[in-house]
């Protein structure tokens, strides 16, 4: 007999037959529902550390998604922290950490960066956003 339970982790058993002389082993896995990811911002010098993490869930692997004002994509940024290196982008890019298991998915709120870079002195414009509805305009005009 298998009891429920509500932790997460790993139940095995063994079942015997001493009619049938054979031997099944079985495990259940228990999970729980990822909850909504948040994303913490650190700026460096010479990048942006994004770091994704949950309060809730079990068996969780993390991924980015990248939104332009015309364009959204999934790239290949696996795990939790995501570190978006100096450069010049002529928009915006906003960044949503993904947080699933294999029984739920869950998105952050886009963070929203611009990060310019002028000959070796570097400024950043680093602008949060989160669940406005529309893309930011305000702050990000002049030249990088």
């Amino acid at each position: 007999m298998v009891r429920p339970t509500t932790q997460p982790g790993f139940i095995s058993s063994r079942l015997a037959s001493s009619s049938f002389g054979t031997c099944f082993s079985m495990t259940v896995g228990c999970m729980k529902r990822v909850s909504q990811p948040i994303v913490r911002v650190s700026d460096g010098f010479t990048n942006v550390t994004l770091n994704c993490s949950v309060s809730k869930g079990t068996g969780i692997a993390y991924y980015w998604k990248k939104a332009t004002y015309l364009d959204s994509e999934n790239f290949t940024s696996s795990g939790s922290v995501l570190v978006v290196k100096s450069g010049c982008e002529e928009q915006a890019v906003g960044y949503s950490c993904v947080a699933e298991n294999p029984i739920s998915q869950q998105i952050s709120l886009p963070v929203t960066i611009k990060l310019c870079a002028e000959g070796a002195l570097y400024q950043y414009r680093l602008l949060l956003f989160y669940g406005r509805g529309k893309w930011p305009t305000s702050g990000l005009s002049g030249r990088c």
